[in-house]
């Protein structure tokens, strides 16, 4: 759950990172324009906020049973990177 010594910790701004990880490309593409397309929504800040809400769950859940305190962190790049996995 806990994240520790992974990267360099930036600020994400989800255009930014869409583009940079080629989601707009392939937008561009799969619209058959072939030309980058910026897609509707901000994905990543949605997925990611998504992960955490699970992520905070999931830490509470285990608290209870084992104590402790527990950190959960998501990344936008991380977030896309693995949205990026399922093609």
């Amino acid at each position: 759950m806990a994240r520790a010594g992974r990267g360099p910790r930036r600020r994400g701004f989800d255009s930014l990172v869409q583009t940079a990880m080629g989601f707009d490309d392939a937008e561009g593409h799969a619209a058959g324009d072939n030309k980058p397309r910026v897609l509707p929504m901000q994905m990543l800040d949605m997925a990611s906020g998504f992960l955490m809400a699970f992520g905070a769950a999931a830490v509470l859940w285990r608290q209870q049973r084992e104590g402790g305190s527990w950190h959960v962190e998501v990344s936008l790049a991380q977030t896309g990177h693995w949205l990026r996995g399922f093609g």
